[in-house]
């Protein structure tokens, strides 16, 4: 089984994050990983952190992922393409200036998106800029799963939403927040035969990587990930900071 972070973002395409695509390999190699979903923001804030124009900016984009893979390929792991797509932001001035507070706070969340490739990146329109129906038809389309992200991180206002309108669910593995809301998040997509992804939310060196999901061998990309998704529903995963995954890069 192949152990897989499948929440991580790096600098600068996520200017949140502090981690480079090097430093970002060399950490989780230390910690025994052996493939990273990247999933940099895809987001209108983060287009506005840029003077790019939307195509300079999906390329960079993109570039960011072959960076990742380069850096991942050195230290003998892989680098899978996925995206984080927020859709309704409430911070991104082109949402304000589309859509009244209410509307935006009501629809804000963040989905992870797994079966992605650089050709359903280029052929699909700004992904951030749809709603969420319209964004679940797209994926349907090309076989990408859509799977909210944390849909319990009260801290930043987040919410599960509807069934229907989503993939699945994902338990929040970040140690930037008090909880993983592990229970709620298995409860909800059992209730609804939906799957379950468990990652990491990585951002900065010092986030410990507690979190991990594992998955056969053969697997290696986003799109073979997605089909094990849609067989398996939950697949095994683990969650603890006792575990030796769960140390700081810094430590092994």
């Amino acid at each position: 089984m192949k152990k897989v972070e499948t929440h991580l973002h790096t600098s600068p395409v996520s200017c949140c994050s502090r981690l480079t695509a090097e430093a970002a390999a060399e950490k989780y190699r230390k910690c025994g990983f052996d493939a990273v979903m990247l999933t940099n923001h895809y987001s209108r804030s983060y287009i506005e952190c840029t003077p790019a124009t939307e195509k300079e900016w999906l390329d960079r984009f993109i570039e960011g992922y072959y960076e990742m893979k380069k850096e991942c390929e050195k230290r003998g792991m892989e680098a899978w393409l996925g995206a984080e797509v927020t859709l309704f932001a409430p911070y991104a001035q082109y949402e304000r200036d589309r859509y009244p507070m209410d509307v935006l706070e009501k629809n804000f969340a963040d989905y992870i998106l797994v079966g992605v490739t650089e050709k359903f990146l280029r052929e699909t329109p700004m992904l951030c800029d749809l709603d969420l129906k319209t964004l679940h038809a797209i994926c349907r389309e090309h076989n990408v799963l859509l799977i909210q992200a944390h849909p319990f991180r009260t801290e930043q206002h987040h919410s599960p939403k509807p069934p229907e309108d989503v993939d699945g669910y994902e338990i929040n593995g970040c140690v930037g927040f008090k909880t993983t809301c592990e229970k709620e998040v298995l409860e909800l997509a059992a209730a609804h035969n939906l799957v379950v992804t468990c990652g990491g939310d990585t951002h900065y060196d010092w986030h410990k990587l507690r979190s991990a999901t594992f998955v056969p061998d053969e697997i290696h990309d986003s799109v073979g990930f997605a089909e094990y998704l849609r067989k398996v529903r939950v697949p095994k995963y683990s969650l603890t900071e006792t575990d030796e995954f769960a140390a700081s890069s810094e430590s092994k």
